[in-house]
């Protein structure tokens, strides 16, 4: 009987460790790499990561599918995440992305919950329809810009290395005389952006369904280090290409898990806006966390 109780202990513990999955993002690689500014932002940001351009700031990206499980395929139709957390003097900064565009009137926490229920629909439906979506779109035209990014080639992403990065939150930029600057950041891969056809996309799903993920494998393994530069757009539509962001190695496979990104990682000189839309997103991405485990 005694041994009986110690396989149970051993049972038990094995379902303890079991690592709650992701809400969204379950499907992703982790990269390391360095950034590097163009220019001194001084005029806009005490942050140092901004400042002093002959410091290159370690970081840790993680590029994910938004609403694919684990094993799906890299040609299936999907938003990607382009999550970088930079590892500055002055602390974690996480600036989180998207490879397509989230419109302005969609920025609301009952918007992106009836978006995550349609997907959630879509996913659990016997066949391979769009049909939770449309009825989304129909219901709620607000959904509609949204959907055509979705159906476009943005939501076919051939390689990580041509990702772009559109924001998901908004900033001030404060300047050592405490003048505040909205602003918003967004990665532009410097070889362009690169889509999957619909020929490539039969011919993959069969060939490899991870090309997303070996292509970006392959580039790093054999020198051809992928760059990305981050624009800053400020609130009176002038546009800045303030540094580089360059991947150099592929993170243990551990690292994908379990590191937690989050808005509320800042540093002095970057404020994350005060609104509804940042504040849910802010708190999603936290108690993801803590359900995980506390995740670093």
């Amino acid at each position: 009987m005694m041994s009986d109780f110690l396989f149970m202990d051993e049972i038990a513990d094995l379902i303890k460790c079991q690592r709650v999955p992701r809400l969204l993002y379950k499907k992703g690689m982790c990269t390391e790499g360095y950034f590097i500014p163009y220019m001194n932002l001084s005029e806009y940001t005490t942050a140092k990561l901004f400042t002093e351009t002959e410091e290159e700031t370690p970081v840790v990206v993680r590029f994910s599918k938004v609403f694919s499980q684990y094993g799906a395929s890299d040609t299936k139709r999907d938003a990607a995440g382009f999550f970088v957390r930079f590892f500055t003097k002055e602390g974690r900064f996480d600036l989180l992305s998207h490879s397509l565009p989230l419109p302005q009137e969609i920025r609301t926490p009952q918007h992106l919950i009836d978006l995550l229920s349609a997907f959630r629909k879509k996913e659990e439906s016997t066949e391979m329809d769009d049909t939770a979506l449309f009825v989304l779109a129909a219901e709620q035209e607000e959904f509609i810009p949204l959907l055509l990014s979705y159906f476009s080639d943005r939501a076919t992403v051939k390689s990580y290395r041509g990702i772009e990065g559109f924001p998901l939150n908004d900033y001030f930029l404060v300047n050592q005389d405490g003048k505040r600057q909205e602003a918003s950041f967004f990665w532009r891969p410097v070889q362009g952006p690169k889509f999957i056809s619909r020929q490539e996309a039969e011919f993959f799903a069969g060939y490899d369904a991870n090309v997303a993920v070996r292509d970006m494998i392959d580039a790093v393994y054999e020198g051809q280090f992928p760059e990305y530069n981050l624009e800053l757009h400020l609130a009176d539509n002038e546009k800045l290409i303030v540094g580089k962001l360059k991947i150099t190695a592929v993170a243990d496979s551990c690292a994908s898990e379990d590191i937690g990104y989050t808005p509320l990682n800042l540093v002095p000189g970057i404020e994350l806006a005060a609104n509804e839309f940042n504040r849910f997103t802010a708190f999603a991405f936290n108690e993801s966390a803590r359900i995980r485990g506390g995740m670093r």
